[in-house]
């Protein structure tokens, strides 16, 4: 009975990393043909409103620096407001920090250590994103 299970998870296994395959192989495809298009007809100029996909590593840390400090200060200005002080949660800020966490995760890093503290600052970002949420319900409940 245990083989029948065993057999049937590694015959999906093996159907969806079939897919997932042929699902790479297709963007591998498109990116080539995007290429292609980019160097021959174009004369090597890029779209507009299309931006790069790799910065140095001295820009890329600036960025993140930038987006830290931006997190830190919506944090003290939620502080504030959960103290009492600010009359409003700083919603623009927050929206700026969404900006900000979309266009590193679409920045192409090239080192492990980028793309750790690429990722170390969005989850420090979603944690602190639930709890001002949680926070915000418990104030509205008062």
């Amino acid at each position: 009975m245990r083989s029948i299970f065993l057999h049937a998870k590694l015959e999906f296994m093996a159907s969806s990393s079939e897919k997932r395959k042929g699902y790479w192989d297709e963007k591998e495809e498109e990116e080539e043909e995007s290429l292609s298009s980019k160097r021959g007809g174009a004369g090597g100029v890029k779209p507009k409103g299309e931006e790069p996909r790799s910065v140095d590593s001295q820009g890329l840390a600036k960025k993140i620096q930038e987006a830290t400090a931006l997190l830190e200060q919506t944090h003290q200005l939620y502080l504030l407001y959960f103290n009492g002080i600010e009359k409003r949660p700083p919603a623009e800020k927050v929206i700026q920090l969404d900006a900000k966490a979309l266009e590193l995760q679409k920045l192409a890093t090239q080192g492990v250590s980028h793309k750790f503290k690429v990722t170390q600052y969005i989850q420090h970002f979603n944690s602190l994103k639930e709890l001002w949420a949680r926070k915000l319900r418990e104030k509205e409940h008062r």
